[in-house]
């Protein structure tokens, strides 16, 4: 399984080659696709109607983990470590983290701010 960033998901839906090629060929092997409350959040709360028609369709195709404890704790953790190393990031990024972290899921990302993150599990797809 992995876990899509919001960056990577915007990236799919406008079309990016590299995001496409990447999400049809984890289709391809069988590969649940997973993303979290927070990337639901972030695609739709801007969205003209229409676009949600088309976000809606695209997130049908995803496990959608929550935020529970756990991933609140680690997202937490991982806040405080990124403020004391000076190198703090998005904090809807942070929670994303979180909660792939909280899951032991792999997480893609085509923001590089992750990178920050210390994160083991992640890639980071070139645009």
């Amino acid at each position: 399984m992995v876990c899509l960033d919001t960056s990577t998901a915007i990236d799919f839906l406008s079309g990016h080659k590299a995001s496409v090629e990447l999400i049809n060929s984890y289709e391809a092997k069988g590969e649940t696709l997973t993303t979290t409350v927070v990337t639901v959040h972030e695609l739709l709360k801007t969205a003209a109607e229409k676009k949600r028609v088309e976000i809606e369709t695209f997130l049908d195709k995803f496990y959608i983990y929550p935020m529970t404890e756990n991933a609140a704790r680690q997202s937490a953790q991982l806040y405080r470590s990124l403020e004391a190393s000076g190198k703090m990031i998005n904090e809807m990024d942070i929670l994303i983290t979180g909660i792939a972290m909280a899951n032991n899921e792999s997480l893609v990302a085509s923001d590089k701010d992750f990178r920050s993150t210390g994160y083991d599990r992640l890639r980071i797809i070139e645009k």
